[in-house]
């Protein structure tokens, strides 16, 4: 006796309705009816093989084999049934009629208008829209069961209420992407839809349409990456990317340069306050004879070239963390009064996933600092002990000296405890990470040569660790001494500032 699993029957049965499609298809239309039926229903197929030679059993192989591998015979068959009703009947279970979809227009909702050469990055574009929470309508996902083509492009259009239109010389030669262009303009002044031409390849868009040229294109010409975030925040995606948006442009200058201000505020998700470090060199590391104290891993002292950057003017603070910690489901408690303290208990690998939850949410590049950009951000260029010069003030600071033993509220010691570039807190407080693997000999391989925006070691055990804490002694709190701790650890004096690069 045979027997034969689940799987087995299930492939028999899925090869019998194969096959008998196939003959439906040949035995009751002719080999124009088949293609007129790939028109109307399964255009990509339809645009495959136009023009060719194939017979009416080549198309109709072609078709239901294209239907199989996108799992679309549900739709093959209520198309066949709507076109060849009685003879459908006779040989398959007919399929219950929805009835006519009911038409309502949703301002967000975004009809993709695409040639079928560029389907490919149009249903990319489509998943990444449908990834930051957009409703997106795209043939020929959106087609209904026994939908034709044409019915169906006229529900997208008038249930829709944003028109994007990928642009490239396949969509101007493209019949079907003018008509939908020219329907949506004319939606556009109805003020029922909003049309947003997006270029992927050079072409002439007066072929397309005349009106085209007067809106703002976004060119997604070889910057895919860079293009997205610019057209998310003309979709509203993010309230942070608007704000973030309207920073990049006022960092823009005209002629595309960038233009550098003192100071940058990200306002939401929440606000950050960020102050410009200016591209040169400075004095990285310790001289024994300006700084008796200075530890052996310090030395040699070094220049070392950095390039612009903004860091934190404070250390994240706990009401900031706490919001990326509710987002990412994170196990932290706000602590109440301590909302203004710097956030700690936090490891290295939690800081940088707070930088890149904060990235995508802005469309800005945070992270932690590297070493050199710390410690240039925390003495300047001229190589002082601490922020404000070489000698020791309790008073500008919080370390053990100041026997507070617990974290006080960011910005408490400003200005007088500011470093030259007005960042605040950088020694005492809390350590703060950043992104450099540890080492001890690090300063003594990087003086052999020119040391030009240095990002550390290529891998070790700890991450670097700087600016002491308020348990530590004044030996520990000065702007060049160095420290590590494992990547996965977490302490109650460990914290962090982020760095953005526009």
């Amino acid at each position: 006796m045979i027997f034969f699993s689940r799987h087995h029957i299930q492939r028999f049965a899925i090869e019998t309705e194969t096959a008998e499609l196939r003959q439906f298809l040949v035995e009751h239309f002719s080999r124009e009816e088949m293609e007129v039926f790939c028109a109307d229903y399964f255009r990509d197929v339809f645009f495959d093989f136009e023009g060719s030679s194939m017979s009416k059993t080549q198309w109709a192989h072609k078709l239901v084999d294209y239907c199989r591998r996108h799992s679309l015979m549900l739709r093959l068959k209520a198309a066949l049934q709507k076109e060849r009703r009685e003879s459908f009947s006779q040989r398959f279970t007919l399929i219950p009629s929805a009835g006519a979809p009911r038409i309502t227009r949703d301002k967000r909702r975004i009809f993709i208008s695409h040639a079928h050469e560029d389907r490919r990055v149009a249903q990319r574009l489509a998943g990444d829209l449908r990834k930051h929470g957009h409703d997106v309508w795209i043939a020929p996902d959106c087609i209904d069961a026994g939908e034709s083509w044409v019915s169906a492009i006229d529900r997208g259009l008038h249930m829709s209420g944003v028109f994007l239109a990928l642009l490239s010389p396949a969509a101007v030669r493209s019949p079907w992407v003018k008509s939908e262009t020219r329907v949506a303009i004319q939606l556009e002044h109805q003020k029922k839809m909003r049309v947003l031409p997006v270029l992927l390849k050079a072409c002439d868009t007066s072929d397309l349409s005349s009106f085209i040229s007067s809106y703002q294109i976004i060119s997604f010409v070889n910057r895919y990456e860079k293009a997205l975030p610019e057209l998310l925040v003309e979709l509203g995606s993010s309230r942070a990317r608007v704000a973030a948006h309207s920073i990049a442009r006022h960092l823009q200058s005209s002629n595309g340069k960038m233009r550098w201000s003192k100071q940058v505020t990200i306002e939401v998700p929440m606000r950050v306050e960020l102050l410009r470090v200016p591209a040169g060199s400075f004095w990285m590391g310790s001289h024994l004879s300006r700084d008796e104290v200075a530890q052996e891993n310090e030395h040699p002292r070094h220049r070392v070239k950095l390039t612009d950057y903004y860091i934190a003017r404070h250390p994240i603070t706990n009401s900031q963390y706490v919001m990326f910690a509710q987002a990412t489901q994170r196990d932290f408690k706000l602590v109440e009064g301590k909302e203004d303290h710097p956030a700690v208990n936090v490891s290295w690998h939690d800081a940088v996933a707070f930088c890149a939850w904060l990235s995508q949410l802005t469309g800005f590049q945070f992270n932690l600092p590297t070493e050199a950009e710390w410690e240039k951000a925390a003495r300047g260029t001229d190589g002082r002990i601490y922020p404000w010069g070489d000698d020791f003030d309790v008073k500008r600071l919080n370390s053990h000296e100041s026997d507070l033993h617990e974290t006080t509220p960011v910005g408490k010691h400003s200005p007088d405890g500011d470093s030259p570039y007005g960042i605040a807190d950088i020694c005492g407080n809390v350590w703060e990470w950043c992104a450099d693997w540890y080492a001890d000999d690090e300063f003594r391989r990087r003086a052999k040569a020119r040391a030009i925006d240095p990002l550390g070691p290529e891998a070790g055990a700890m991450k670097v660790l700087r600016g002491g804490a308020f348990d530590f002694n004044k030996s520990a709190v000065r702007c060049a001494y160095r420290a590590g701790a494992s990547p996965f650890e977490r302490s109650y004096d460990y914290g962090f500032r982020v760095v953005m690069r526009p």
